[in-house]
């Protein structure tokens, strides 16, 4: 009996999903954080991820920019966008909670993001629920449910792009 190409690279299959879903989660976070500051630029208010999260940790206080609270903030940024919310996304798909239908997956999970944001992240950011205390709360909403979608829509996207790695192994297996 033939073993599997997967079984004979020093990638299991586990590994293989997991850098998908961690490289995947990376993309999708650089696209978050880049809307986020770069909406300013068409007049928008942006969203300032790495300070969000660093209030929560600065008392409820939004830390100057590049200040040590501040790279914190934007280091949970990217931590739980590139490897809790990618590895969250494929439970809740494999369990059925999120539908397996392209592209609405990723939708919906930015939604769902945006809630959580709303309702947990930013009260203990001393940003109240759904932003209710900011200078504009709507436009704050809005802004955030944006960005969030497009980290669902990107990580959907990208978690469907064979990686390097696994093009190798189709090539392996056609020659073992």
């Amino acid at each position: 009996m033939d073993t599997p190409a997967y079984h004979r690279d020093h990638y299991g299959a586990n590994s293989r999903k997991l850098t998908q879903l961690f490289l995947s989660g990376f993309v999708a976070t650089l696209v978050m954080i880049a809307l986020g500051y770069d909406l300013p630029l068409l007049g928008v208010q942006g969203v300032d991820y790495a300070a969000l999260l660093g209030a929560v940790f600065h008392g409820k206080n939004p830390p100057d920019i590049y200040s040590s609270i501040w790279w914190l903030g934007f280091s949970v940024t990217f931590l739980v966008g590139t490897v809790a919310f990618p590895v969250l996304y494929d439970y809740l798909i494999d369990r059925r909670v999120l539908p397996n239908i392209p592209r609405l997956k990723g939708a919906l999970w930015g939604v769902v993001l945006w809630v959580l944001t709303e309702i947990v992240v930013k009260p203990l950011a001393g940003m109240g629920v759904f932003s209710f205390q900011a200078a504009q709360p709507f436009a704050v909403s809005v802004v955030t449910l944006f960005t969030l979608l497009m980290y669902g829509v990107v990580l959907e996207a990208m978690t469907r792009v064979p990686l390097v790695h696994e093009m190798r192994l189709e090539s392996g297996s056609r020659a073992g």
